[in-house]
């Protein structure tokens, strides 16, 4: 059934409000207008999008892992690599600035990593911690 933008004002405004007017408007002039064929290239868009993510999910851990472990063969005798004084985590990072000034961006990181009494590794700003 293909409908008439003009004359299916209805569909068209609780479209809009869900999917916007200019991401509506894509799938709309690729399917001449068809609203329902529209609104089926959209749902195929998603299922296309959910198992990408399973597979981006997948790779996204086993790239954290690989770096987890490249750190600690690099940076660590029995520790944490996030407390080695000679991690890039803990090294300055200069970086210029869109006004031109130079500020270390791992400045954050530095502060955010710590230990509490006990030993135990904390990452304030995930955990909402303050020392």
């Amino acid at each position: 059934m293909t409908l008439d933008i003009e004359k299916s004002a209805a569909p068209l405004m609780w479209m809009e409000r869900w999917l916007s007017e200019p991401r509506l408007r894509r799938y709309l002039d690729v399917c001449q207008g068809d609203f329902a064929r529209a609104l089926e290239l959209y749902e195929w868009n998603l299922d296309l999008g959910a198992a990408l993510m399973k597979d981006i999910a997948y790779f996204e851990v086993a790239l954290r892992n690989a770096y987890d472990r490249m750190m600690r063969e690099r940076y660590v005798e029995g520790g944490n690599w996030l407390l080695d004084d000679q991690s890039p985590v803990n090294r300055e990072l200069p970086r210029k600035t869109r006004s031109g000034s130079v500020r270390d961006a791992n400045a954050l990181n530095r502060i955010d990593i710590c230990r509490d009494g006990a030993g135990i590794l904390y990452i304030r700003r995930l955990l909402g911690h303050s020392f």
